[in-house]
């Protein structure tokens, strides 16, 4: 899968350079990604996780409404899931820094 895309889409035809570009991607998710546990307190608290997705739906972090970023977020759910789901969304196309993910992720919990 990766290898047809960095073939396709990159014009990456040997297997060094296809491996060192799936390698600099799994990197630079490792450094802006969240990981998972992070948002497991919203899942086990649905009514912390639809105050953080109110909060996610309504912030201007993420650009205007025509933004592809802010496109990708729901902005109606009808499930706990669909909600939580939203906020890793949010994160995950935040363009601010890992740090300030993190800051901002601990302050909506202590809020």
């Amino acid at each position: 899968m990766f290898r047809d895309y960095a073939y396709r889409q990159k014009g990456l035809s040997d297997d060094k350079a296809i491996n060192d570009w799936i390698i600099s991607v799994v990197k630079q998710a490792s450094e802006e990604l969240l990981l998972e546990w992070s948002f497991r307190w919203l899942n086990d608290t649905p009514r912390a996780c639809y105050y953080v997705w109110l909060y996610t739906i309504n912030s201007d972090q993420l650009g205007n409404e025509q933004s592809p970023s802010k496109q990708t977020l729901s902005t109606v759910s009808a499930s706990h899931e669909e909600r939580y789901n939203t906020i890793i969304s949010f994160f995950d196309c935040s363009p601010a820094e890992t740090r300030y993910k993190i800051q901002d992720l601990e302050r909506l919990k202590k809020s």
